[in-house]
């Protein structure tokens, strides 16, 4: 189950999980770039359902993992990678923009996780990856909110680690930093 799948990172993490042979459930707002994401992995002979979400919309995440659960009989992998990058200087950030980078990138972590936890224990473990950024651990300018909330993430996954390992469940981050992808143009203007 992997979420921002449209483009960029996600786009690319899915084809690989399709091409290493994984069934696979990916997530994006934008139905129109997800569904070209699934097209190009049917394409290379892929195994590909489509769920148009915004994981911020937390009870609609919740419901797409039980969905998913129920079609796919498990979910063994979790990729966390959609996320709210709005960026704007301290002085201007809005407490509204603020809840919503949050939302988007910590409390969909803490709503996913406690959604598969309990399916990949029966299974005997499972795997999840929460896209952080560098942002996270450097100071960036004008992402006060983003870098907040993926900081937050970065602590979440590793208590989350701690936590899960008894049961076989590894928690990882990715920290990616500067790369040409679409969100990365369109947050630096």
């Amino acid at each position: 189950f992997l979420t921002g799948t449209s483009e960029g990172i996600g786009r690319a993490t899915a084809g690989r999980f399709a091409e290493e042979g994984a069934e696979i459930v990916i997530c994006a707002r934008r139905e129109g770039p997800l569904a070209a994401t699934a097209e190009a992995i049917r394409a290379r002979g892929g195994k590909v359902h489509t769920r148009v979400l915004d994981v911020g919309d937390l009870d609609a995440y919740r419901a797409a993992l039980a969905e998913a659960a129920e079609r796919l009989g498990r979910i063994d992998i979790l990729v966390n990678n959609a996320m709210d990058a709005t960026m704007c200087p301290l002085e201007t950030q809005s407490l509204e923009a603020w809840h919503r980078a949050v939302r988007s990138n910590v409390d969909s972590a803490l709503v996913s996780t406690q959604a598969v936890t309990p399916l990949m224990k029966r299974n005997g473990g499972g795997a999840i990856v929460n896209t952080i950024s560098i942002c996270a651990i450097r100071s960036v300018p004008a992402s006060v909110a983003y870098s907040a909330s993926k900081a937050a993430l970065l602590q979440f996954s590793n208590v989350a680690a701690v936590e899960l390992a008894p049961w076989n469940i590894r928690v990882n981050t990715m920290a990616p930093g500067t790369l040409a992808t679409p969100a990365m143009h369109a947050s630096t203007g």
